[in-house]
């Protein structure tokens, strides 16, 4: 995480108490796949001696545990117990660990609720939160979920930008900090294997395209260009199998319309 200096996020700061120096105690509570994903980067890019837990709150988007295990990989909280907890487990955890930060990483409903817990209380814990994609345009419901924290994580100067202008427009006063992607902190370049086939990758969204006919047209496309390039693997990278559930729910899922489509003999094997 990165300050933004000073500047224009001045005007929509708001203080509150900041943990001792030294070894820190972090809560991260998420609520979906992709929030645990990113609230499990974030707290990788906190010191090693820091002591912290992640959690998931119980809701209507739980992670299966193959989702859980993907989005933990490559962090601290590989093997980990991540439990599931409600709201009465949550607070007799903030109440008897006591943790200096609370990375709010979730959907605004769970990100109020969250707050709500420790937003009046003596010696509250600094209260961070975020959004686990590039969130560009700036929705005002998506701040006014996150209104009572002391530090909004971005992920861009742009989004930065935009994330105050609107911050000032409605009337919502959050201190913005930048960051990056932290998911982006440990990639790495590296050189291409001189032999193997070669991949198209289509990363599949929840909500875009939203229409039934406009996702069969686009894997009708994908089997099109399968069938032409025989010598290429198409890649559907789906967000959830079937029977899981993801941030956005997703209305079509494209390996319903894969399956249909290699069952009509429309989708080869590669």
């Amino acid at each position: 995480m990165t300050p933004h200096g000073p500047g224009p996020a001045e005007d929509v700061s708001s203080a509150g108490p900041r943990p001792a120096p030294g070894p820190s105690r972090v809560l991260v509570v998420a609520d979906s796949d992709s929030y645990v994903k990113y609230g499990a980067a974030l707290a990788e890019q906190l010191p090693a001696s820091w002591s912290v837990r992640i959690v998931v709150a119980a809701g209507n988007a739980v992670p299966s545990p193959r989702q859980l295990a993907d989005a933990v990989a490559g962090t601290r909280f590989v093997g980990a117990d991540v439990p599931v907890v409600g709201l009465g487990d949550l607070r007799r955890l903030l109440d008897g660990w006591r943790p200096d930060v609370v990375i709010a990483a979730a959907r605004g409903y769970t990100v109020q609720a969250t707050l709500s817990l420790v937003a009046n209380t003596p010696q509250r814990p600094v209260l961070v939160s975020g959004i686990a994609g590039v969130s560009i345009p700036v929705l005002p419901y998506g701040l006014g979920f996150r209104r009572s924290v002391d530090v909004f994580v971005t992920h861009s100067h742009h989004e930065l930008a935009e994330s105050q202008r609107v911050s000032r427009r409605v009337g919502i006063p959050i201190r913005f900090e930048l960051g990056t992607l932290p998911y982006l902190a440990a990639a790495r370049a590296v050189r291409p294997e001189p032999r193997g086939r070669r991949r198209i990758v289509f990363a599949a969204q929840a909500l875009v395209p939203s229409s039934r006919r406009d996702r069969q047209w686009l894997a009708e496309k994908l089997a099109e260009t399968a069938r032409q390039h025989p010598d290429v693997d198409v890649v559907v990278k789906v967000r959830a199998r079937a029977g899981e559930t993801q941030t956005h729910h997703e209305q079509v899922g494209y390996e319903e319309l894969v399956s249909t489509l290699r069952e009509e003999g429309r989708a080869p094997e590669n």
